[in-house]
């Protein structure tokens, strides 16, 4: 790995399907995930985070959620660390993601380790 500049991003939509038991039917999310770091050596050091957004309104046998479609909307950052192992052809990261707004969901914070191995 060389280093320098890295810069991430990832754009996709979350569409849920129609809950039979409760006719429960949550809205379309809209989902940027991004992340920029530096490489020096083996290391990686950088911030992550996302934005999340909701486009249409939950509905619940037929009609709107009120009061106002339950729309959820969130953005995190955090700080994320890697470290690449040439030898086992993989990389362990350290991600933590801290809310900087959040409606209609938890604002919770998050910890991820992760393992990724070239196949």
């Amino acid at each position: 790995m060389g280093e320098g500049l890295e810069l991430s991003l990832h754009a996709f939509v979350n569409v849920a399907s129609r809950n039979r038991a409760t006719d429960y039917e949550s809205g379309t999310v809209a989902n940027l995930n991004f992340a920029v770091g530096q490489r020096i050596g083996r290391w990686q050091l950088g911030l992550a985070g996302y934005h999340a957004r909701q486009l249409d309104d939950d509905r619940q046998h037929g009609a709107r959620v009120e009061p106002d479609g339950r729309r959820y909307r969130a953005t995190a950052l955090g700080p994320v660390l890697a470290y690449d192992l040439p030898r086992a052809a993989g990389s362990l990261k350290f991600k933590a993601l801290a809310p900087l707004s959040t409606r209609n969901s938890l604002a919770a914070n998050t910890a991820y380790v992760v393992w990724s191995r070239s196949l």
